[in-house]
């Protein structure tokens, strides 16, 4: 394995970890969101919300047990992910982003951008898988998890971030 594999399948793992709690904290405010995305009815909604965090458990366990596909599937959810926020855009819906289960800014490039850049870390860790050689060092595992950590905060803030650095139109 190589560092850039490690560091990419340990902020995936964050990122779905955090996501997939996030959301179970308040299921039923996810589920209302599918709704108000016209992705299920209200009586599947509950169905489909819990559905799509099993979908993100099942992304982390990957990752931790069986690298390359963990990777691969991390890769195709956040692409459904980006369909959904897309569509929504292309039909001028609005709703509320939860995507860690908080309440956040309605969804918009800002996730899409979020999401095109969690996806290529997939691909980042998906090429380090194919050119991996020797062991990692222990210094070397602490200076990823110490960065993935940065990382990932960065990520669960994205919409905060955007908010204090891009300037209101």
């Amino acid at each position: 394995m190589s560092y850039l594999t490690l560091a990419s399948r340990l902020l995936l793992m964050a990122v779905f970890v955090l996501s997939s709690v996030g959301k179970l904290r308040d299921l039923g405010s996810f589920a209302r969101s599918l709704v108000s995305l016209k992705l299920a009815p209200a009586r599947l909604a509950g169905h489909m919300a819990a559905s799509v965090v099993a979908a993100e458990a099942a992304v982390v366990s990957l990752l931790a047990l069986a690298p390359r596909l963990g990777l691969a599937s991390a890769a195709a959810l956040l692409l459904a992910f980006t369909v959904v926020i897309v569509r929504a855009m292309s039909r001028g819906q609005r709703a509320s982003c939860n995507c860690f289960g908080k309440q956040g800014a309605n969804l918009g490039g800002r996730q899409v951008v979020r999401n095109v850049l969690l996806m290529g870390a997939a691909l980042l860790g998906a090429v380090g898988e194919a050119f991996s050689s020797g062991s990692l060092k222990f210094e070397g595992i602490v200076i990823v998890a110490v960065a993935v950590a940065a990382l990932t905060t960065i990520v669960y803030f994205w919409d905060d971030l955007v908010d204090l650095l891009v300037p209101i139109r």
